[in-house]
């Protein structure tokens, strides 16, 4: 009775990737109106970078689709980059990217969970988590995450501001601060229409981790997910932040890893 149970509780894990990843690749498939669609591929022009967000190619199909990327590039000189999930076909096309020029970045950890399960998280006692809803909040915003990540993110604080200023919330930005210092930050991508809510990032000052800034950056985006009517969300975590979420009751479901391309100047 023992290993007939451990039976179906391992073939009931198996269903339920099966299920998450078949949400997922359905959400990898939506066209929004930035998209470009190709003979398998589909390609989202951004505000500062394009991007392949779902591809289902074979040997045969993979270097043409890859061609018309690099001469999408050479012709509109905009950043680049291919959004690799480790169950897309074919199995080398990793390898394909990098002879084309492509640089690999680091890889990770697709993790998912239900907005009902998140619900359960709180903001620790310490800190208040605020939504960006003024030209001062995004600025906040800017601070911590040029200081986490150690890089430009005027782009993302336009894209931001423009989300702001036009009354949407397909992007929304969130600062944790203890009284009145921001401490972290963190992105939330409602979806509308889509299974899942894209958590994006989630960062904190050095001098804060380990005290509960992340965790109360997810209660809060959690919050208002659940406020939006997402049903679930979905989280490309670093090692570093895998463990955290893992805990939390994240499920991992895939690998993804991006591949770069730069406009030649």
């Amino acid at each position: 009775m023992f290993r007939e149970t451990l039976a179906w509780l391992g073939n009931n894990k198996t269903m339920n990737k099966k299920h998450w990843l078949h949400l997922l690749n359905e959400d990898r498939k939506r066209t929004p109106d930035s998209a470009t669609t190709g003979d398998g591929w589909i390609r989202v022009d951004y505000l500062d970078e394009s991007s392949v967000i779902w591809s289902e190619l074979t040997e045969e199909t993979a270097d043409s689709a890859i061609q018309a990327q690099v001469e999408f590039v050479r012709s509109c000189r905009r950043s680049f980059e291919w959004k690799l999930y480790d169950y897309d076909s074919p199995a080398d096309l990793g390898t394909r990217l990098r002879a084309a020029g492509f640089r690999e970045e680091p890889s990770e950890t697709v993790l998912v969970i239900s907005v009902s399960e998140a619900l359960k998280w709180t903001v620790a006692a310490d800190f208040e988590v605020r939504v960006c809803a003024s030209e001062d909040d995004v600025e906040a915003y800017k601070q911590v995450a040029e200081t986490v990540f150690a890089k430009n993110y005027q782009p993302t604080c336009d894209e931001l501001l423009c989300e702001i200023r036009k009354g949407r919330n397909s992007n929304v930005g969130f600062v944790c601060y203890q009284d009145s210092t921001p401490v972290g930050c963190g992105r939330l991508y409602p979806n509308p229409g889509c299974h899942f809510a894209g958590l994006y990032g989630g960062g904190t000052l050095p001098s804060h981790r380990g005290r509960g800034v992340y965790h109360s950056l997810l209660a809060a985006r959690a919050r208002y997910a659940y406020q939006a009517g997402c049903k679930n969300l979905l989280i490309d975590a670093l090692p570093t932040s895998k463990p955290i979420v893992e805990r939390l009751g994240f499920r991992a479901i895939a690998i993804t890893t991006p591949y770069k391309l730069l406009p030649e100047i």
